[in-house]
């Protein structure tokens, strides 16, 4: 079926809310280890940053930094804050300021 409203539209910013409730996700989930819930967390987060790195659109940027900000308050592994900070230098400078790795 086709899609007949805005609303049922895929876009990259529909995407990075969505990968937001990811990095934000608590370990309560019954069927995964802390750790899984972590690293599902960190590998989102990286998504962000490289949806930022190759869309540097200002509505794609604004809704990354959205979502990284909203880590702010989490107690979560050094590595999980350093992969943040990692996806927040994406959304500062793009390819410029991040790590080859990437």
């Amino acid at each position: 079926p086709a899609m007949d409203t805005e609303e049922d539209e895929l876009t990259v910013v529909r995407i990075i809310r969505a990968l937001g409730t990811v990095v934000n996700k608590k370990s309560d989930d019954k069927d995964k280890s802390s750790e899984t819930v972590w690293k599902e967390a960190e590998d989102a987060a990286h998504a962000v940053g490289m949806l930022a790195v190759s869309n540097r659109s200002a509505a794609v940027l604004a809704a990354c930094t959205e979502v990284l900000y909203s880590t702010a308050g989490l107690k979560r592994t050094e590595e999980y804050h350093f992969c943040v900070g990692e996806a927040l230098a994406c959304c500062a400078g793009g390819r410029v300021l991040t790590s080859p790795q990437l």
